[in-house]
């Protein structure tokens, strides 16, 4: 099971985001964090990703494309921006959406 946790605002390497969440739910699969600023891990299941973008709206897409490439089961989206692009994934790839 591929899991996806999306967040335009905390970085990859947040108490909540890689603890509590990643590393819980790497237990069940495979867990790809991605952010907007943090520290990347490609190598360690959770996997952290981060994204380049000047704008809020720029990030999103940026997060999307990402997500998209990933190709998850479920989407975990962590912020209320966030859950438009849970929503287009779950449109475009029939994954389970989180909030």
């Amino acid at each position: 099971m591929k899991i996806c946790i999306l967040s335009n605002a905390h970085p990859t390497n947040e108490v909540r985001l890689y603890y509590k969440l990643g590393r819980s739910l790497a237990k069940i699969g495979e867990v790809h964090i991605i952010c907007a600023s943090g520290v990347c891990n490609s190598l360690v299941n959770p996997y952290q990703d981060v994204t380049e973008a000047d704008s809020k709206w720029g990030i999103l897409f940026q997060l999307y494309k990402k997500a998209k490439k990933i190709h998850p089961d479920v989407v975990i989206c962590v912020e209320p921006l966030t859950l438009l692009v849970g929503l287009a994934l779950k449109k475009k790839i029939k994954c389970k959406v989180v909030f």
